[in-house]
């Protein structure tokens, strides 16, 4: 009576332990799914590029070093740490006239504080950084807005991460336009 007792007990815990594994394993092929599903919907993503935390960590050290220069307002030297990528993967510092028009930009909207909210490595040349700014403080029982959005997008070249910004979100119109104003 004692060995039927004993061998219940036991077979109640293979099939707990069972049932307990097939379920991390349902959960695993959910996950799954979904990255399969941003590869499939995503063309930039490129599920044979190797990621590693060395990349997570530098992206999020450059981004962090950008904002911290922004946020002491260290325009120039911020903007410095910006680069173009041309088509053959050569890295070259930002045209004079994109610097000028982001120094406006930025100096309209200065940082005043930030969080990076999320980032994303898709390939060594997309990979998105979004981070919200304050760019003015905001008085007390006010709801008039005072943070933007914006994003960095990192490319590694032969190994080495640089901070990239997207000539599509500087809005040189609004520049223009804000210009006249003035004159």
């Amino acid at each position: 009576m004692k060995k039927l007792f004993y061998l219940c007990i036991l077979f109640a815990i293979v099939v707990c332990y069972t049932a307990c594994g097939n379920k991390n394993k349902s959960e695993s092929n959910e996950e799954m799914s979904v990255v399969d599903q941003i590869v499939e919907n995503d063309s930039r993503y490129d599920k044979f590029m190797l990621r590693s935390k060395d990349d997570s960590t530098k992206i999020v050290e450059l981004a962090t070093q950008y904002l911290n220069l922004l946020k002491e307002n260290k325009i120039d030297e911020a903007i410095s740490m910006l680069h173009e990528i041309d088509d053959s993967a050569n890295v070259k510092p930002l045209s004079d006239s994109f610097m000028s028009i982001l120094k406006k930009q930025l100096n309209r909207f200065p940082v005043l504080s930030y969080t990076i909210d999320d980032f994303q490595i898709f390939s060594a040349q997309h990979t998105d950084l979004h981070y919200t700014y304050e760019f003015m403080h905001k008085p007390e029982g006010s709801d008039i807005p005072n943070t933007l959005k914006g994003v960095l997008s990192p490319c590694r070249v032969n190994g080495e991460w640089y901070l990239t910004i997207s000539p599509d979100l500087v809005d040189t119109k609004m520049n223009d336009i804000e210009n006249l104003k003035y004159n």
